[in-house]
Parts: C-alpha cells; structure tokens; sequence
C-alpha cells in the first residue's frame, strides 16, 4: 500500500493474518473444579457465532530449571535461571543425593543461617498458584522454603520448616497461595536449616496456577476485535451496564432524530455547576496490552464533551479528563489508544458532561478494543532528502510511561544505512530518549553514538529498549540463536516525559526491514532501576567485594580526591589474582591491568582527567575474552584477549552503586 509520508513515497507491507485464536489474562470466577482446563461449549458474542476455547493456563508449569539440570556461570552461580545467596553458608551442586536428574541444589547454614536460592516469576494478580518440591535432610535438620511478593516486598507465606530432616527426598506441598491484588512477580525460596553446619537439599520444584484463566463474562475477549463494553450502543434503554453519577447535572437516554448516530438511541449529558456528571463502565483487561477506544460524539453546537480511562485496579488515571473536541451539533467519530498499567485488570471508560453548567455532550456507539497481536511488517525505503531527520520516519500512537516500558522489534538491514528504534517525546526529530541505532555494521546507543555491539546485514536480529524508571535506559539485542543481550545501561536520560511515542526512523539512503514491533510493559524485575542486578551495593565501603557472571556489565561511581589512586578488580579471584581498572587522579589516567600471582601486567591505558571532588561512573563490561571500560558514556579502553579469573569485583575506595549485571539476561514469554 503506497503512501507518502514526510514527503517521501514510502511502501509499507503489511501482511495480517485473522485473529484465529487468542489468549487473554483474566482470573476465572464463573469456572471451577474440572471446568478449569478446557471449555467446550458454544457461545453467542455480539453479532453471533460459535467459539470453541481451550484454556491451557492451569497446567502450566511456571518456575524454571525445575530439576536444576542447568548449570549457572560456574561457582558461585551454580544453576541456571535460579539467583544464589550463599551467605556466610555454602551452595553447591549436588551430583549424587538426588531426586531426579544428576543434580540438586544442596543448601548448607551458616552461623546466621541466611544461605538460599529463589526465583521470581510473572504471575497474574488473583490468581491462586501451587508451590512443590522435593527435599531431604542431613539426618537431623531439614530445610525452609517462602512464597515472597516481589511486587510488594512482603512475605506471602513467610519462611517454613519443611518438617524433613530424614535422608529419603519427601515430597512438600505448600499451601495454595493467591497473588495479592496488583502482584504481577511472586518469588520462591528454598533456605537451608536454621542450624549452623546443618543441610538441605532440594530437587524438582514446580509452581502451577490451580485454576484457568476463562470467566464467562469475559469470553469476549478471545475474538480480539470485539467490544468489551456492553450496551456501547445505548440501545438497550435506561442505560443498562453503565454507572450513572449525575451529581448536579443530569443523564438521560435520547431517542430524538438527531441526537443518535446508529439505532435509535444515544446517552445525553447535561452538566450541573460543579461539571461533574458522567456515565461510566469499567471492563477487564491485561497489563501491558494496548486497547482502542472509539466513541461517536456532538456537543450542543457550543459545549464539547469529556472523556477519561482510569485504572480501577490501582486507583489511578489512564487516560486524564480530556475533551473530546467536538462542540458540533453533527456526530463526529472520536478515537484513542491506551496501554494497560502493569497491575491493572480493569478500566474504567468515563463519559463526561462539558465543563460549562448548562452544557451538553452526547455520546454513542462507545467501543473498546484490544489491539490484536497480528503480523505485521514495515518496510522503510530511504533516506535524507530534505535533512529532517526520520524521512521516513514512523511513530506509535502517544502511550503513557510507565516503569517498564519496551519497545521491540526485529529488524534486518538490506542496505546499508542510519535506523534508530526508541522512544521520542514528539513526533520530530531523533529518538529523544535514546535507542538502538544501526550504522555501519555496528550497534550504537543513540544519544551518546556509543558503539555496543555488531549485526550483520541480511540477518534478523531483535533488538528491544527498556525504560526501568524515568531516568534509566536498557538497550538489549538478541541474534539468531543466542540470548538476549544487555548492550547498554545509560544512567542520565533525564526525566521521561508522561506521554511518549515509539518511533522508528531510517536516514540516511537504507533499506531496512521492520517485523514484530511491539510495545509492552514489562514486570518485575524490568519495572526498577536496579532490577536485574545481579549484585549492588548502594554505598560500598572501602575494599567492598560483589559477586559477578563471567560475562558481566559492572559500574561503580567514584568521587575522585587530590593525589588518590583508585583500583577497581574485575574477574577477580583475590587481590592477586584477576584484573584492574586503576585511576590514578594526579597521573590523570585509567589503566587496565592484569595480574597474575601479584605480579602486575598493564594492558591499556588512556588519559583522563579526574577532578578533585567530582564523581565518575566508571563501567566494566566482559564479553567473553573482551573487556571495555567507560567513564562517563565515553569508551576509554578495549582489550580483546582478557581472561577468565574468577567471579567476584573489589573496590579499594568507597563510592556509591557498586552494582554488577549479567551480560545475557531473558525477557518475560511472549514479548
């Protein structure tokens, strides 16, 4: 389908697909027992038609690394997908003392008995989930395990005995635990016994929900493009399934010629001299999905109309009042999208009189629609012609920001050029907030033209952006076949406006094909700052030590002082045995330095200029034999033939965020 935009002609193919099935997140009320699995059954929706459903929610196994059969990096991260905490303890993998497998986790206490491994999971607020696992003790202790509300900081089911102490794995069942309201991450613990020496060990866990996903009063919701409002066409009298609150004002149906758009009837909405009348239906919805609201709306010919979306699950705005701009005696369609907070499982659509005693607004024909994950592709043809920035250039529709926002696509470079991906606060211009850029055959951040990683032309790669706060930018890439990536962690992107818009760009002569692009909101641990830190210390003393991955991404800020060395170990086994990044504030340089048995090798070294009193950001990052140092958004070294030590980081000053991250991360199913 030809088009033009920004003057340019511009082809855009789009190929979708019929919404054949779809599956949607909505706690079951109408549905128990053996009911929960799979509903067969035929049903009337809207206009009519027979649906057959299979909910599969309730036999999906949600924890992961369940047998702990996938090894982690290596001592201390023994096992894959789950987080480590040895504590003054010890964590190992267990070859023999098994339930199933060759490996368990084996939980020794220490003095204080605070030696665990957990992992958080995605889970729907409401919904009731089984928490089991296999355990066997020492002989004479046994171990603990909690069910702890990530979203919250609470404990669900506070830390419990497992009541085995003997040597024969026993199955536990914990008792069944409901999602606390706005819970979207629920973590489970597995704790070593509460005996200094004395050991657990545990094998095959699993947490299951205990029921489906499917209510009746909301099976409309698998045809995707249906209304989910009832009566959006008022046509069934009195207004039924709408919330009247008149106030000093008045609402009433309309069956006058004229003042309906479809059928015979309309909503009228006279405002009183507070202003505060409206009509109002909440419906559910999925955190992180995006909805259509589409109304046909007239004013008096003086007066224009209001309208607003409010999460009802938070208490919160969506969408603020807004008007609706048509002051018109003539219906005049009016439409909007929003994004579901994360958390929120019901909207609320506000129908409000103008702002002017005495006005009236009139409103018909209200639908609200999920925006279907179709296919869809876009191909941006290119280049600068006029020297605006993004000829062509596509943006979404303005969303409002929330923490855990990511855009996402896969993209292919055919023909060598400039394309951004990434968050813009107008419809103009570079991505304000940064991005991923494609130039060359590298991968840049967008804000700074930081160089982070490669891509080859012709490959589908994808590439998302995540916003963990208002001020913090995640940058992850994933080629064909490989994990997910972090590329980049920039720390000052300011302060995210309330409303941005995804934005696609191709500048300079490209070809590049654009598929999947999606828009989420993602949960914990994406939704904070320090989220998906494997380690930080928010004021590390001197000589601090962390734990890191062999492929890491690490930052620690350093106020510099007059005539101070700093050094900062990285893949460090002990101080004689690793590498260091030195700063040396009177030679005003940053080396990289390998040591081996104490004796000290120096690798690189470039000048800096370290300013009494001023603080630096100082980044590490490994990528198997490469290791890359930062200050500032500025690369300062790059060392190609670095080897692997050991896992932890040490700094000889004190500072503020010592924090290390893992190179390869995943992000939440169905992204």
């Amino acid at each position: 389908m030809p088009a033009r935009i920004g003057g340019r002609r511009v082809t855009f193919a789009n190929k979708i697909r019929p919404l054949l099935s779809a599956s949607f997140d909505v706690p079951a009320t109408n549905l128990a027992g053996p009911n929960n699995g799979t509903l067969t059954s035929p049903l009337t929706i809207d206009r009519g038609g027979a649906l057959v459903v299979t909910d599969t929610y309730a036999t999906t196994e949600m924890a992961g690394n369940v047998g702990f059969e996938t090894a982690g990096a290596g001592d201390p991260d023994f096992f894959g997908t789950w987080t480590e905490s040895a504590g003054n303890g010890a964590i190992a993998d267990e070859g023999t003392l098994v339930d199933a497998g060759t490996h368990a986790a084996k939980l020794t206490a220490g003095a204080t008995a605070n030696t665990f491994v957990n992992q958080n999971i995605t889970v729907i607020p409401g919904l009731s989930y089984q928490f089991t696992f296999k355990t066997r003790g020492d002989g004479t202790y046994g171990g603990r395990y909690g069910i702890y509300d990530v979203t919250h900081s609470q404990w669900i089911t506070a830390l419990t005995a497992t009541a085995v102490s003997g040597t024969s794995y026993t199955t536990v069942t914990a008792s069944v635990v409901a999602a606390p309201a706005a819970c979207v991450s629920m973590g489970i613990y597995l704790y070593c016994p509460t005996t200094n020496t004395g050991i657990a060990y545990f094998d095959t866990v699993s947490l299951k929900p205990t029921q489906g996903l499917l209510a009746i009063s909301n099976i409309y919701q698998a045809l995707g493009a249906s209304n989910l409002l009832y009566n959006g066409d008022f046509e069934v009298a009195a207004r039924v399934g709408w919330t009247d609150t008149a106030g000093d004002g008045a609402i009433a149906d309309t069956t006058t010629a004229g003042e309906f758009n479809g059928g015979a009837r309309a909503v009228k909405i006279t405002a009183g001299a507070t202003a505060n009348t409206k009509d109002a239906q909440a419906h559910a919805v999925i955190p992180g999905q995006t909805y259509t609201l589409a109304m046909w709306c007239r004013g008096d010919a003086t007066n224009a109309g209001r309208y607003g979306v409010y999460d009802a699950t938070n208490s919160a705005d969506i969408t603020a009042r807004v008007t609706t701009g048509i002051t018109s005696a003539t219906y005049t369609a009016v439409s909007t999208t929003f994004l579901a907070p994360a958390g929120c499982v019901s909207a609320r659509i506000d129908l409000w009189c103008p702002s002017v005693n005495g006005g009236i607004a009139y409103f018909d024909d209200v639908v609200v629609t999920q925006v279907p994950a179709a296919e869809r592709r876009l191909v941006c043809y290119g280049g600068k012609v006029t020297g605006v920035w993004g000829d062509p250039g596509v943006w979404g529709p303005l969303i409002p920001y929330s923490a855990g926002l990511c855009v996402k696509a896969n993209i292919i470079g055919t023909v060598p050029g400039y394309f951004a991906l990434g968050l813009d606060s107008n419809q103009s211009g570079s991505p304000t907030y940064g991005g991923v850029q494609l130039s060359g055959p590298v991968v840049q951040e967008q804000s700074t033209g930081m160089t982070m990683g490669t891509f080859s032309y012709g490959v589908d790669t994808e590439y998302a952006v995540v916003t963990p706060s208002t001020t913090v930018l995640l940058l992850l890439q994933r080629k064909v076949g490989e994990s997910w990536k972090l590329l980049y962690r920039w720390a000052g992107v300011g302060s995210m406006a309330a409303g941005v818009y995804p934005q696609l760009a191709e500048n300079s002569g490209g070809l590049t094909v654009v598929d999947n692009f999606r828009v989420a909101l993602l949960p914990a641990p994406w939704n904070s700052d320090w989220g998906i830190a494997h380690t930080r210390v928010a004021i590390p003393a001197v000589n601090e030590v962390i734990g890191m991955h062999s492929d890491f991404w690490l930052e620690f800020t350093w106020a510099a002082v007059t005539g101070q060395t700093w050094n900062l170990w990285v893949r460090r086994i002990d101080d004689s045995n690793g590498w260091i990044v030195r700063a040396n504030q009177a030679g005003s340089t940053i080396k990289l330095i390998e040591i081996v048995a104490g004796v000290e090798t120096e690798r690189s070294s470039a000048a800096q200029t370290w300013t009494n009193g001023t603080s630096y950001r100082v980044v590490v990052i490994g990528d198997g034999f490469d290791l890359k140092v930062f200050v500032a958004n500025g690369i300062k070294m790059a060392y190609a033939v670095a080897a692997y030590y050991g896992n932890t980081a040490k700094s000889d000053r004190a500072g503020v965020d010592f924090a290390s991250f893992p190179r390869c991360v995943s992000l939440p199913a169905g992204v």
